[in-house]
């Protein structure tokens, strides 16, 4: 016991060297090197010392040492602790979803015919589970904003007033725990359609362990920048089918136009079949303001009240509704 709280206590330096972290070193590195050369680029032409500058853009201490940043990384050490033990109930999830429903499909339609899986099984695994994946997330994301019960924990990531990668993991831990459970729900029951046509579990393609999509979503388009500070806009052809991180920028926009707006995650398919998709112009970059209406923002300052606030209005929106009812 004493060894896995400490094995969990040393987990944020571990993750460094973790691929299945969103800190993993080269994904780092690959996001501040992307961040680096899109500041470049919108500075080219304003002088000498345009990289200096692009590298000071990037990290200006302002925005690492704003006390909403500060506020983010003593809130998100703390849930570190609280996801480390969610996890292992997502994880225990979707296998049990992958089996129960590859067991179900079996007694329906009788078992499958034993069967080895090629490259072509392997490559539509791996695309049905990145996909499976970002749906949950979109879809419940989407619920988020349209649940006034689930809007008071996300008000939570909404209320940050700069952005930082930790940023992602400023969430309340019933909405995490909420959001694990149906996103394993939507990766489980596709992949038990694999475990019941093949008799077993079929790879997916990898690099270091993870997702061969998952692994490029976050080293070539560095997703780290969703969460930050920096605007980036995808190429044309690109941007039709992955998510600039601008557009995750706009979802944390304070403007009332961009409210429900870029909800996915790593594909703007999703957005588009919802009319959620918002794309933003340059004007958009230069008038963004973060954060949601200022009297929830005083609401969400301190990590006691990134805990308590969400749980004590669903409490008390509880109570009004049931005396309206009486």
């Amino acid at each position: 016991m004493v060894a896995s709280l400490v094995s969990i206590f040393f987990q944020p330096a571990t993750a460094l060297f973790m691929p299945q972290s969103r800190f993993y070193w080269l994904y780092l590195m690959c996001t501040a090197i992307v961040a680096v050369l899109a500041c470049r680029r919108r500075l080219a032409g304003s002088g000498n010392g345009v990289l200096s500058a692009a590298i000071r853009e990037v990290f200006n201490p302002r925005i690492f040492f704003h006390p909403s940043a500060i506020t983010d990384y003593q809130f998100v050490f703390l849930n570190h602790f609280v996801f480390a033990l969610m996890l292992g109930a997502a994880v225990t999830t979707a296998g049990a979803l992958t089996h129960g429903g590859a067991a179900a499909l079996a007694h329906v339609f009788g078992p499958a015919s034993p069967r080895v899986p090629g490259t072509a099984a392997m490559v539509m695994f791996t695309v049905t589970s990145f996909l499976a994946a970002d749906f949950g997330n979109f879809y419940f994301h989407l619920q988020q904003h349209r649940s006034p019960l689930l809007w008071e924990l996300h008000k939570v990531h909404h209320s940050a007033e700069v952005l930082t990668p930790v940023t992602v993991f400023r969430v309340h831990p019933i909405a995490e725990l909420l959001k694990m459970q149906f996103v394993a729900l939507c990766v489980g029951l596709p992949a038990s359609v694999y475990l019941y046509l093949y008799g077993g579990p079929v790879s997916e393609l990898r690099i270091a362990g993870i997702n061969l999509l998952l692994f490029l979503w976050q080293t070539v388009l560095a997703s780290n920048l969703a969460h930050s500070h920096v605007w980036v806009m995808y190429p044309r052809g690109i941007r039709e089918i992955f998510y600039s991180p601008a557009l995750h920028q706009i979802h944390h926009s304070a403007k009332p136009d961009h409210y429900g707006k870029n909800l996915g995650l790593a594909v703007t398919l999703w957005d588009r079949l919802a009319g959620t998709l918002y794309e933003p112009s340059e004007t958009d970059r230069q008038d963004l303001v973060l954060g949601i209406d200022p009297d929830e923002m005083r609401e969400l300052k301190t990590v006691g009240q990134l805990y308590w606030t969400p749980l004590h209005n669903i409490i008390f929106a509880k109570r009004r509704l049931a005396a309206s009812e009486r």
